[in-house]
């Protein structure tokens, strides 16, 4: 049981890692970067995450001897592969439409939800005009929820923005002259503490305005210290 949920927790960080991640979407609505380069820029390590993963846990089962189902026939490969083409193909769709500039990442939202509502109702048919109102319910739900989560965020934001929060922030980090690893590591140590309360949505809405004009100054120190040096 403790190996089980040692593989969903390590495997759990991969989801706002892989595009589309709904934190890269956050942050970037947030710090005002763009959504498809937080994109691209997660494809590498969340692959890279994933194979690593996947080895780890072939290494374990097959050391500890855990049971194994029989390996597929490789004549059935194209009829599964046939079958999973179709719900695999909207990343290919986001991403793609995305990069391409056929929408924004915005409209982006409405074309994977089409895409699915598409496949589970007319291609797939899993999807009845019962299940289909409790979706739309259920999503209503949690888009009120976000609502209330962004309303609450940018209340607090502008508190802290008039009372100088950020700016006092910034020189806080400046004067403490920290190097790199130094500053990763204390923002990392702030979030792993703070994660173990908050939501991630909250911490990325509530801290990242809050940080982002230390991290802007502290990159800019060290560009120009580089500079000099050189």
């Amino acid at each position: 049981m403790a190996s089980r949920g040692a593989v969903v927790i390590a495997s759990a960080t991969l989801g706002p890692v892989i595009p589309p991640s709904i934190p890269m979407v956050i942050y970037a609505l947030v710090s005002g970067a763009s959504l498809g380069a937080l994109f691209l820029a997660g494809v590498v390590p969340g692959l890279l995450m994933a194979v690593l993963m996947m080895g780890v846990v072939a290494i374990i089962a097959r050391r500890r001897n855990m049971p194994r189902d029989e390996p597929v026939p490789i004549k059935d490969w194209p009829g599964i592969l046939f079958r999973g083409a179709l719900p695999l193909s909207m990343p290919v769709v986001l991403l793609g439409g995305i990069y391409s500039g056929a929408f924004t990442p915005t409209e982006a939202a409405a074309v994977a939800a089409l895409h699915s509502l598409i496949l589970a109702t007319v291609v797939y048919r899993a999807v009845s005009w019962q299940m289909f109102w409790g979706v739309v319910m259920e999503s209503t739900r949690g888009a009120a929820v976000i609502t209330i989560i962004l309303a609450g965020s940018y209340m607090l934001n502008y508190a802290f923005t008039a009372e100088g929060v950020p700016r006092s922030m910034a020189q806080w980090v400046d004067n403490m002259r920290l190097a790199r690893w130094q500053f990763l590591l204390l923002v990392n140590a702030l979030f792993l503490v703070l994660g173990c309360f908050l939501d991630v949505s909250v911490l990325l809405l509530v801290f990242v305005p809050m940080l982002l004009p230390a991290v802007k100054d502290w990159a800019l120190i060290w560009c120009i210290s580089v500079c000099w040096w050189c």
